[in-house]
């Protein structure tokens, strides 16, 4: 057998034929390695401008949300879910855990410059594709404070949770922890579950709907507990304490405000309430006593809606002219004398003598007074 060695030695790369498959389409083995260095992998120092990772479709390393395009340097990207749009850090190390740095200089070179009181330092986006674009949902950001003292020895932060609300496509502020621990909401907050405030400052206990003050465990929908519990209402104008019924201007509607004292012995105290007549409330305000254990509650006096001061029912004492009104008996029914100082009135006094002891059987009408030993005519 004889062999060319002239037409062996001149043999390259670019001569041989190469098949393209895969991604490689070069027709040549000198193209397909030119090609191959073209897309290879940097080695450790190397700097790569674009990294993408997976199928980025026809979005290449960018995306638009909103008309905006955001251009990147990594972008993991998946068209049909077997490239996975998805980062792991993970790490076996006793000191580091798995860690996520964004990080600031302010300036458009290689210097270094300090970034400013107010300045967003790091941000995540959460965007999906609605109608014609991509949207953004929320975002995430931590940044500078506009508080505080920016230092070698202070960097106050700040972090904001945005988030998009309907009808709008921008995200706005939901809430901002600032650098003194303090959050902010910028709208209502809703606690799905029990709250706790500093142990026992305010309780609030989901599970049996009460509120407790001083106290971890209320038993009654707002519990106030201390050595010395004092309730103060500061208001500009009224300050009302105000009860609702189920039926409105239902006649006999009562409201009512009670200081009891739960000593062992049952409920005990003073109760003040006014009641509807089926048209106006705030009609008269009645003043109810009781003793735990031993007597039902007991009305003892009321002010009238005309501005009347009763006792016992509807009996006035002072009317609406602050004359004194004096109780009304028989000389039978006066109650037992011995009481000095007791003033009242008979319907049927006989031929009354001032000072002089009060005889019935007539029908006049006197004040009498009880001067310990009689009931006497005044």
């Amino acid at each position: 057998m004889k062999i060319n060695t002239t037409d062996i030695n001149s043999l390259t790369a670019a001569n041989v034929a190469n098949s393209p498959s895969g991604n490689i389409a070069a027709t040549t083995v000198q193209a397909a390695v030119n090609e191959l260095d073209t897309d290879k992998v940097a080695k450790a120092g190397d700097t790569i401008t674009t990294l993408i990772v997976g199928d980025p479709g026809t979005e290449g390393a960018g995306i638009d949300i909103s008309g905006v395009t955001y251009e990147s340097s990594f972008k993991a990207s998946d068209i049909d879910g077997t490239n996975f749009a998805q980062t792991i850090l993970h790490r076996h190390s006793t000191v580091l855990e798995p860690l996520i740095v964004g990080a600031r200089s302010n300036s458009n070179t290689s210097a270094h410059a300090s970034v400013t009181a107010g300045m967003n330092i790091f941000a995540i986006y959460g965007a999906g594709y609605v109608s014609d674009n991509y949207k953004l949902f929320g975002s995430l950001t931590i940044g500078a404070d506009s508080t505080g003292t920016l230092s070698s020895t202070s960097a106050p932060g700040r972090w904001d949770f945005n988030v998009t609300p309907d009808g709008a496509v921008v995200p706005a502020l939901a809430m901002r922890i600032t650098n003194d621990k303090k959050a902010t909401f910028s709208g209502s907050v809703a606690v799905a579950a029990g709250l706790v405030v500093d142990t026992t400052t305010l309780v609030v206990d989901a599970t049996n709907n009460r509120v407790g003050i001083g106290t971890a465990t209320p038993s009654v929908p707002l519990h106030l507990a201390g050595s010395a519990v004092e309730q103060r209402f500061d208001a500009g104008s009224a300050c009302l304490i105000r009860q609702l019924v189920t039926t409105a201007n239902l006649p006999g509607n009562v409201g009512s405000l009670g200081l009891v004292v739960l000593d062992g012995g049952g409920n005990s105290g003073v109760f003040v309430h006014n009641t509807h007549d089926g048209t106006y409330s705030s009609q008269d305000v009645r003043f109810v006593t009781a003793e735990g254990g031993v007597s039902v509650a007991t009305e003892r006096g009321r002010f009238s809606k005309d501005g009347q001061f009763q006792m016992g029912g509807a009996n006035t004492v002072i009317d609406s002219n602050r004359i004194h009104r004096l109780r009304q008996y028989t000389v039978a029914t006066l109650p037992t004398v011995g009481t000095a100082g007791r003033l009242a009135a008979v319907t049927d006094a006989s031929a009354p003598t001032y000072n002089a002891t009060i005889a019935g059987g007539g029908a006049v009408n006197v004040p009498v007074y009880d001067d310990g030993v009689n009931w006497t005519a005044h």
